[in-house]
């Protein structure tokens, strides 16, 4: 083989796309059988390499096939690298490839100062959004205990603290509207005054606190007595007041005698455990007729006169029901 045709091959083994074969004439040349193999693999090596597939074996010798192990060792230690990185270790450093190194390095440290900069304002946001939370949870319970207590006001505002009753104040404006109802409707309807008999006896024979649990148990009584619709309330001291909407005079008669006979029937229980009975007086009146009068005037017409019936009742013995119909007065 001549020269230029060795020089010829060469450049052949080294530049050309597909491998070129062995010249017919140095077929059977050991040494260039040998160089021919050893360059096929560093070949190969090189193609796998540019591909991105590192795991190509290497067994050929030399300077080259050096080179290129060692190259190969760096890369597939890179790659376990970068993987370290993706998997949040931000330590790794590469002390090998000059300029590479050093741009790998800087983008690990951008890298790491980029999460620790996300992962803080990650935990502000989430001491933050604590915070937001604490200060809602806070405000729904003082806004539950606002309205709890408004609630709790309106309630006292509109009850008696002894009895749990409607207070005086309350039945004034629920009586006015549903008077003003049955106006509309032309329904007849009763309202009675009860008072406990020698109630001011009761105190200063048993002690006030007896005398409490007498008017608690009066108002208990006279709850389970009266219909889903009727009004009660403690009028003021050991009297109580009563609407029945919509009753005429048998009906009305028929609960207020109800009351006055269940509360006879009870005796008071004492704090000592022993008991003593009370009766109550009421007055009733009847209002059926609406010509000529405001709902307030009726209302007030209507207690006058269950107050008159009242005081009849107290005078013709007490532990009696009478009723006011119009200039009459009936047992």
């Amino acid at each position: 083989m001549s020269s230029e045709e060795l020089v010829a091959f060469v450049k052949d083994l080294v530049n050309s796309r597909t491998l070129p074969a062995i010249p017919e004439n140095c077929r059977g040349n050991e040494e260039l059988e040998k160089i021919f193999v050893q360059m096929l693999e560093i070949r190969k090596a090189i193609l796998a390499f540019s591909g991105g597939d590192f795991s190509q074996d290497i067994e050929t010798k030399g300077f080259i096939a050096g080179g290129l192990k060692g190259l190969q060792a760096h890369l597939k230690h890179m790659i376990w690298q970068v993987q370290m990185v993706a998997g949040g270790d931000f330590s790794q450093r590469v002390e090998f490839m000059g300029e590479f190194a050093v741009s790998f390095n800087a983008m690990v440290e951008q890298l790491r100062s980029t999460i620790e900069d996300l992962q803080r304002k990650e935990e502000l946001l989430s001491a933050l959004t604590n915070k937001l939370q604490l200060e809602i949870e806070e405000k729904i319970k003082i806004e539950q205990a606002l309205r709890a207590s408004e609630a709790r006001y309106k309630n006292l505002a509109s009850t008696d603290a002894l009895t749990g009753l409607y207070n005086r104040r309350y039945f004034f404006k629920a009586a006015a509207n549903e008077i003003a109802r049955i106006k509309r409707n032309k329904r007849s309807f009763c309202l009675g005054i009860m008072d406990v008999d020698h109630f001011k006896k009761f105190n200063d024979e048993y002690g006030h606190q007896n005398g409490d649990r007498c008017l608690v148990q009066i108002a208990r009584l006279a709850l389970k007595s009266i219909r889903e619709m009727d009004l009660l309330a403690r009028y003021g001291g050991e009297e109580f007041i009563f609407l029945f909407p919509e009753a005429n005079m048998e009906q009305g008669f028929a609960i207020a005698e109800r009351i006055r006979n269940f509360i006879a029937n009870v005796p008071v229980v004492m704090t000592n455990s022993t008991s003593a009975s009370v009766t109550v007086s009421i007055g009733l009146r009847l209002v059926e007729e609406f010509e000529g009068q405001t709902t307030n005037e009726l209302l007030q017409t209507a207690i006058q006169q269950a107050d008159i019936a009242l005081y009849m009742a107290k005078n013709k013995g007490r532990d009696k029901v009478i009723v006011s119909y119009g200039e009459e007065y009936t047992i």
